[in-house]
Formats: C-alpha cells, structure tokens, sequence
C-alpha cells in the first residue's frame, strides 16, 4: 500500500502540470474522464519517461505482473442470480469504446462484448444462484462468484484490479484490536522449532554428537508437531529434549534459548525505522483521512 501511494503521488505530479507544463492539453482530471485524450497525448509528447508513464495509465495498473480485472454484475437486483467475470487483456490493448458500463449504451456494450471475448488474453463469467445467495449473502457471493471466475482463468493471474476492494478492507479493519499477549503466546508456541539449530549447537559444546543430535532432534521436532496439529496439544519439544539423554541438557538450559531477540536479527531496528521514516510521514502527509468511516451494505 505504501508503494502505491508513492506511485500514485508521483502520477498526481506529472498531471498537475496543467497547460502549462503540457500545452494546450489540460491536466489529470481531463484525463479521468476522456481516454482518448490520454492517446491523443501520448502520441504528441516527445518525452520518453512521460510516454511510458502514460502507456502504463492507458492500459493497465502496473507491468510486473499478469494482471486480471474482476467485477460483478447484479448485485443490486431483488432476485436472480449474480454474475461476476475475470478478464485478462493483453497489456497494448485499447479501445475507443472502453469505459465504464454505465456510460455506454446496450448497442455499445454488445460490440464491446465481442471484441473483448475476441481480444482478451483468457476471460471467465460465473453465475451464483439466488439460492446461494440466501445463504451467504450477496457481498459473500458476489466475492465467492470472482473467486470462481479468477480460479478458471487458463492464465494464473498475478495481480487481480477490483472495484471497491479498498473500501471494502477499511470496513475489515475498522475496531481492529492488537492483543501482544496473544501474539506472544502464540510465538512461544513455535519458538522451539525455531531454536532447534542453537538447542542442537548447545548440545554439541556439552559433549554430544552433532550426527546424532540432528536426526534425534529431527525425530522429537515431528513428534512434537505432532502432539501439536493432530491431538491439539501444547508443543512440549523442549520436554522431550530435555529427557532425552543424547543432549545432556536441562529444561532450565532449554528455556535460556527461549528469547525471540535472539532469532531475529536487525528486524526491529529495520521496522522502527521503516515506520518512522517511511510510514509516519505518509500518515502526516494524509491525516485529514485518518479516521475514515466506510459502510458496506450486505
């Protein structure tokens, strides 16, 4: 996210130039609303870091990645179904009838209907039942229908665009609570498999085999994870460890490699400095927004 608010500062600069900066051509908000003043554009300016930003808006979110669209049609119906498609163009495709739906009249979406299915790189249409629909709701189903439609894809999709998907994490979030007693529990859980290298190494220096230890702490680790996802037992690695004699090895001794610092190297210094450097300007930057309310209807 905090990539694509740079990518997207840096898209708002180059169109906030006005006529100005780009001729006669006015700037990003003539843009939102008329694709082919982008092509237009793009073909009269001589400068090349610009015309490849401006190939990138015209088609596509980003380069990297296949990219699909996905959307749903019939959510705001009484009864029926929802359909939902996944469509992949090829990153040079353009249209000039391509826009949004509801700008577009019948006629308009028919013919763009074909060239689409004609043109697209791999494209999918499902249908949730209204029976489905009564079950899970029609936000569910209408997720579950793109799902579906991305599952089927020929082509495995790297990167899906989806319509109100921001709004809808927002709604997810909001009232988030961070419990760190829970998140340490939780990570004491697993420390032991993570130890496992440092318990074998302290072994070693208290006179046991290094073959040995390996597979014995091989062993113990699977029966351990056993206890732990099939009879939902706590993970009692370091007990087995400690009765097994090939360690010499107390439980007291085990529980000093129990500290997390020492199996994650400069990761709080990095985050530190990520969040205050990095996330905390873009936060100040946008504090107006903080705090923001998004409603989804079901």
């Amino acid at each position: 996210m905090i990539a694509d608010i740079f990518n997207f500062a840096k898209m708002r600069a180059v169109f906030r130039g006005g006529p100005k900066r780009f001729g006669a051509y006015p700037g990003f908000p003539c843009f939102c609303g008329d694709r082919r003043w982008l092509v237009r554009f793009r073909r009269g300016h001589r400068n090349r870091a610009i015309i490849t930003l401006f190939r990138m808006l015209e088609n596509c979110y980003q380069k990297e990645l296949p990219e699909a669209g996905c959307d749903e049609a019939g959510r705001g119906c009484l009864a029926g179904p929802v359909f939902a498609a996944a469509v992949m163009l090829p990153p040079d495709f353009s249209h000039p009838l391509l826009n949004d739906s509801k700008q577009m009249t019948a006629r308009q979406r028919d013919l763009l209907r074909a060239i689409v299915e004609r043109e697209a790189l791999a494209w999918v249409v499902k249908a949730v039942s209204a029976e489905r629909i009564d079950q899970i709701n029609i936000l569910n189903a209408s997720f579950e229908g793109m799902s579906l439609a991305v599952a089927e894809l020929p082509i495995r999709p790297g990167f899906l665009a989806i319509d109100g998907i921001l709004d809808l994490c927002l709604n997810v979030v909001d009232g988030l609570v961070v419990y760190p007693k829970v998140i340490e529990k939780r990570l004491m859980s697993e420390l032991p498999f993570m130890a496992t290298e440092n318990i074998m190494m302290d072994a070693v220096k208290a006179g046991g085999d290094r073959q040995e230890l390996h597979e014995r702490i091989r062993e113990l680790s699977m029966e351990a994870g056993k206890n732990v996802k099939v009879e939902g037992k706590d993970n009692n690695l370091l007990e087995l460890i400690a009765a097994d004699p090939a360690f010499n090895l107390t439980l007291e001794d085990l529980q000093k490699s129990m500290d997390p610092s020492r199996y994650t190297g400069r990761a709080k210094e990095q985050t530190e400095a990520f969040i205050a450097n990095v996330v905390q300007p873009v936060l100040d930057a946008h504090k107006d927004l903080l705090g923001v309310k998004v409603e989804i209807n079901v």
